[in-house]
């Protein structure tokens, strides 16, 4: 505090304000009197505050002004560029140990020895001897030129190729993690399966938390599947894809490619579905189209589903079963020589005993809408014989006629037969009877067939034939002939059954038609020497 003189008790005399001097204070500005304001306060805080001390003397208290000791100090460019290339440095020293660190991880991934690592945890995981060619790793994928899986004696599997394999791979695996992404698959596959040979564990179990390797999915464009030595059955071109489903094992997903059946046309693939459980596939669906060289316009699948289980001996027992489709194509290719049409819709079953290389059986029965029978003899023989009833073709159609066009189409490691075969034309003709073409193609059948009485009694060569005796109630005369031959070659015995030849020895006695058992009646008999083609 400074000390300052007394003060005058008495206000100053204020002079009065010319008139002048009154009018000017109307003209001042907003911002000269703002500049008073702050005029007048900057002189009241030089001026200070007057107070008095305890002695009773008067003092006036002065407000110092102090800089701001924490009013940031405004850098110089130097200082400014200085930072700057520090910061730049800092960066580019970052990026280059990313870099060395990125390089010596890729090193890593492509070596030789992470190599032989992971066709171990491969091995380990599926007790297959594994081998990985042309191995490449970056980041976010992963490439194998191929990769090939050789599997041990006691296992279903065998042999196992992938060519052109690729996947989507986590970046985390890239760090450390176990190896994983969205997906890994081939283009080119071939899978080969059989029984095994010997007993022993296969594989090492792990839980799913612990699986060596976490793709979500596992598939092939195009894989071919062989089932055992003898080729009977196997899968072409197939896109599979494998996933695994928490707490409920795997999952096989099929589309494309064809089913190969021995004595059929490949069935293309629609689609497929098939789980595995512990000791046993199971088989939800499999949609099979028509044969691609069928030219019928039939639009349902012929389905196949059902358990397979995994042991030597056991039975399986799949079901069949169709809506409209080719009679050519469930008949096969022997069959389909003889008869060709159309099927309204069909079930069937499929007896398979593991380990076995040929089917037990196959069983489909049908209901037709037309079936048609070509290049048997008595088909000329018939157009011959009744020239002006259009028999050239043996066409029965279940629309025209009103009759059910009825039959049963059996497949065994023998031979393959059509049996219990039912049709009409009404008025005209019934058939009814079966036949069995062994391995070979050789042919053996029986037929009973109805003929208008009409056709009969206007042929001059029939017209005191002893079929005629009785045939005024029913209106039909009944021939019961036997087929025989090979597919190249197939014979009959109408002919003789009409009395218009001598009758062969090995046909003395007609056919009796009925419910029997071909299998039983004809082909064991017949088929002792199967060498005919």
């Amino acid at each position: 505090m400074s000390q300052e003189p007394p003060l005058n008790p008495l206000p100053p005399v204020r002079e009065p304000s010319s008139p002048e001097s009154e009018g000017a204070k109307d003209q001042y500005s907003l911002d000269e009197m703002m500049k008073a304001l702050r005029e007048k306060e900057r002189a009241k805080e030089e001026k200070g505050e007057v107070v008095t001390r305890s002695d009773g003397s008067v003092a006036r208290k002065v407000k110092r002004r102090r800089r701001r000791s924490d009013q940031p100090e405004k850098p110089s460019p130097e200082k400014e560029k200085k930072n700057l290339l520090f910061k730049v440095i800092l960066v580019a020293c970052g990026l280059f140990a990313l870099f060395l660190i990125g390089f010596f991880l890729l090193l890593n991934h492509n070596s030789k020895g992470y190599q032989e690592k992971l066709e171990k945890i491969a091995s380990d995981w599926t007790g297959a001897e594994v081998r990985l060619q042309g191995y490449k790793r970056l980041p976010f994928s992963v490439n194998v030129r191929a990769a090939t899986f050789d599997w041990p004696a006691n296992s279903y599997l065998r042999e196992l190729s992938v060519s052109r394999v690729d996947g989507d791979a986590k970046f985390s695996s890239f760090l450390g993690a176990r190896p994983g992404g969205l997906q890994i698959g081939g283009t080119n596959g071939k899978l080969v399966m059989g029984m095994p040979t010997a007993t022993g564990e296969l594989g090492q179990t792990f839980e799913e938390e612990d699986f060596p390797f976490t793709f979500d999915q596992y598939y092939c464009q195009a894989l071919d599947v062989v089932f055992g030595e003898s080729k009977q059955i196997g899968l072409r071109g197939v896109s599979a894809s494998l996933r695994h489903i928490p707490n409920d094992g795997s999952q096989l997903t099929m589309d494309q490619g064809s089913l190969v059946l021995k004595g059929w046309e490949a069935f293309p693939i629609s689609s497929g579905l098939m789980r595995f459980q512990d000791g046993a596939i199971d088989l939800k669906s499999l949609s099979l189209d028509s044969p691609e060289s069928d030219d019928s316009l039939f639009t349902s699948n012929f389905k196949i589903s059902g358990l397979i289980p995994l042991a030597a001996g056991e039975k399986a027992h799949l079901k069949t079963e169709t809506g409209q489709f080719s009679f050519s194509a469930l008949a096969g290719k022997k069959l389909s020589r003889f008869f060709n049409g159309a099927v309204i819709e069909s079930d069937g079953d499929i007896f398979y005993t593991i380990g076995e290389e040929e089917l037990d059986e196959l069983m489909i029965r049908f209901s037709a809408d037309q079936i048609k029978i070509i290049n048997f003899p008595f088909l000329a023989n018939m157009a011959e014989l009744f020239p002006d009833r259009q028999l050239e073709e043996m066409k029965f159609d279940s629309g025209l006629s009103g009759s059910a066009i009825t039959g049963v189409l059996r497949a065994r490691p023998e031979g393959i037969a059509i049996e219990n075969l039912e049709m009409a034309q009404k008025g005209n003709l019934r058939f009814r009877g079966g036949m069995i073409i062994s391995k070979a193609g050789k042919i053996a059948g029986k037929v009973e067939l109805s003929i208008n009485r009409v056709f009969v009694a206007s042929n001059e060569l029939l017209a005191n034939s002893s079929l005629l005796r009785g045939s005024e109630k029913t209106g039909y005369i009944k021939v019961s002939f036997r087929l025989g031959g090979t597919i190249k070659n197939p014979t009959d015995t109408f002919r003789s059954e009409l009395g218009l030849e001598g009758t062969l020895p090995d046909f003395q006695q007609q056919p009796r038609i009925g419910d029997e058992d071909l299998w039983d009646e004809l082909g064991k008999p017949d088929f002792s020497d199967d060498s005919a083609e």
